[in-house]
């Protein structure tokens, strides 16, 4: 009778085994680069540039920057309308402007005001009239005024009309132009380096 031999399997101590596939895996990931992209001599040569360019681009916004201050001056007529209870409202409307900065030589900077009104027929906002001026600091100080625009309008109203002892009440649309705001913008070539709107967003609701 001849006896079969048992076979035996190798011992494997498990916890190589799992240091091991752990290794093959790590070879084995697309993730892994034989060598990284942001070497430490390329972080060098970055930082080197960026602080070289970034002082002059500081210095020359520093230099053509403005502080912009504006006022609206404002003076109100007012005319009656027979057989309502609004006036017809003329309002007559100027900047004082201030501009306080350091002078520069040749002096590239320039400025334009703009006063805007609000179509009372549609809420449209729009330009009344605007102009430019060149910037002309003495002692780092510029004071202007601008032209003078006069608008007129008359507010929403009813109207009463009697015919053979019957009353009738006719609703009047508002008409005309009211004053909305205004801005002031000082440019340097295309670049806004000084600006004041009242209200903050007029411009862009005129579409500028």
């Amino acid at each position: 009778m001849k006896l079969r031999a048992k076979a035996t399997q190798p011992h494997v101590n498990s916890r190589s085994f799992s240091r091991c596939r752990a290794l093959e895996l790590e070879n084995l990931s697309p993730m892994k680069l034989s060598k990284p992209i942001l070497t430490p001599k390329f972080l060098a040569v970055l930082t080197l540039v960026f602080n070289l360019a970034a002082p002059v681009l500081r210095a020359q916004n520093l230099n053509d920057r403005v502080m912009v201050e504006a006022r609206a001056k404002s003076t109100s007529d007012f005319k009656s309308n027979k057989g309502t209870p609004v006036n017809t409202v003329t309002q007559n409307e100027k900047l004082e402007i201030e501009i306080r900065g350091k002078p520069q030589s040749p002096e590239t900077r320039a400025g334009k005001w703009t006063i805007y009104g609000r179509d009372l027929t549609n809420n449209d906002i729009k330009v009344l009239d605007y102009g430019n001026f060149a910037i002309a600091l003495v002692n780092g100080k510029q004071q202007l005024e601008t032209t003078s625009v006069s608008i007129t309008f008359t507010r929403e109203h009813n109207v009463v009309t009697k015919k053979k002892k019957r009353s009738t009440i006719n609703r009047v649309k508002a008409e005309g132009t009211k004053y909305f705001g205004y801005s002031v913008v000082v440019f340097s070539g295309k670049t806004v380096v000084g600006e004041v709107a009242n209200p903050i967003n007029i411009r862009k609701d005129a579409g500028e």
